[in-house]
């Protein structure tokens, strides 16, 4: 507690005007960097992320050095969690608790780390104008990684899939394509609630019309993956949001009663997912959609390979994590590492079971004390709305798959909250924060 207090009230002298000015743009370039790294496919680097994350602290620090010590230094739950996260994750890397982990998968939660905190800065410096630069950087740089994405899927149906996997013999010919993967692919999913919600809360007519071409283009762009859990997740944070639902308890009301409207309605969703199973030409979807049918009719997951097999594997993270709650059963890493232990199919029951609840609790906190931070400084009730059902969205996808992917981590924690505080009809900062 006396170091912690010490780093809190360590004096930081601000520059000049003029170097400000300097700082500022240097700061926002580095900044772009980062993003770039951060949300294009085969753009991960780490020779040149790190060099672009090391200038941006720099000149971020010079900037607006008391935004920077708010945002990072002081203690508080929502940074001092992601210190304390990545200190246990570190201590277990090295002390051989991650079996079969390269130092490559602890660079990898140092980045997610970073992601939760980055746009924490932009909002305690009240910059609207970068904001606003970075967020429209961002999605430039989505909307290219979705282009490519559709070239390549256009070539390989499949290509999105095989990716994800991680195997060398399945990715092959594939790279070099800027193929989104899994990451990115839902990283889209919470990017396009985000907009839909700007374009709900009202918008001029030629922004709204470049949005919607967006919407398109992304929605298009998940289709194409055939990623069936994306677009599932993308329909109920949709819902969400027509509901105008923005806080949990509203959350776990909706979900209630949507889940009595589909057992009163089973015969007619069973009819409606197979016809769509019949009429989607892409495999996978296809299959996807007549076992939601079988679900949907029968209540029952039996017939449904996909569907069993994800739930068994959901039970065997749970039951590593009920055989040593406190620290897990261990990290085990690798192409096929762990899968007679750990579902790896369900990211926080995943973690429960590889570290506890000592180990992953830092990262329970961290996740939802940054989120709960924007959203506690959105004032209007329409933006509430958007940003809570996209992390919604987030947060039902780590209970239902994996999560912890740069892209797809920044992009809701960076990218949403950017469009949200940035874009929406009332471009004035202020007026949008408490």
């Amino acid at each position: 507690m006396e170091l912690a207090a010490k780093i809190a009230s360590f004096p930081i002298v601000q520059a000049k005007h003029k170097e400000i000015v300097v700082y500022k743009v240097l700061r926002d370039t580095s900044a772009a960097g980062v993003v770039f790294f951060s949300i294009v496919p085969e753009a991960h680097r780490s020779f040149v992320f790190v060099p672009s994350l090391a200038l941006w602290v720099l000149f971020a620090l010079l900037t607006k050095p008391r935004a920077f010590k708010r945002a990072f230094i002081i203690p508080g739950i929502k940074s001092y969690s992601v210190y304390c996260w990545l200190i246990l994750y570190a201590t277990f890397y090295f002390t051989g608790y991650m079996t079969g982990a390269g130092i490559n998968v602890l660079f990898n939660y140092v980045r997610i780390g970073f992601s939760l905190l980055f746009f924490n800065y932009y909002l305690e410096t009240d910059d609207m104008k970068s904001v606003k630069r970075l967020t429209v950087f961002a999605i430039a740089c989505i909307v290219f990684s979705s282009i490519t994405t559709l070239r390549g899927l256009a070539l390989d149906p499949m290509a999105a899939r095989l990716l994800s996997t991680g195997k060398e013999e399945l990715m092959q010919g594939l790279t070099g394509m800027v193929i989104g993967s899994f990451g990115f692919i839902y990283g889209l999913v919470f990017v396009v609630v985000a907009i839909l919600g700007l374009i709900k809360a009202g918008l001029p007519a030629k922004r709204r019309i470049i949005f919607t071409a967006l919407v398109a283009l992304f929605i298009y762009t998940i289709f194409a993956a055939a990623f069936m859990w994306a677009l599932l997740i993308l329909v109920v944070s949709v819902t969400l949001m027509l509901l105008n639902i923005k806080k949990t308890l509203h959350l776990l009301a909706a979900a209630l009663v949507i889940l009595m409207l589909l057992f009163a309605l089973s015969p007619v969703v069973s009819s409606v997912l197979n016809f769509l199973g019949d009429i989607v030409e892409h495999e996978v979807l296809s299959v996807r959609l007549h076992e939601l049918a079988i679900m949907s009719r029968d209540f029952s997951v039996n017939e449904t390979v996909s569907v069993e097999g994800r739930l068994g594997l959901m039970a065997l993270s749970i039951r590593a994590f009920l055989s040593n709650p406190i620290l897990g059963v261990g990290g085990v890493y690798g192409l096929g590492g762990g899968y007679d232990v750990i579902g790896r199919h369900a990211a926080f029951l995943d973690e429960l079971a590889k570290y506890g609840i000592l180990g992953a609790g830092f990262l329970f906190v961290a996740l939802y004390s940054n989120a709960r931070f924007v959203y506690r400084r959105l004032k209007n009730s329409k933006q509430k709305t958007a940003y809570f059902c996209s992390m919604a969205a987030f947060f039902i996808l780590g209970v239902v798959n994996v999560l912890f992917t740069i892209p797809l981590v920044f992009m809701a924690y960076f990218v949403v909250p950017g469009i949200i505080y940035s874009l929406s009809k009332d471009t004035n900062g202020r007026s949008a924060l408490k």
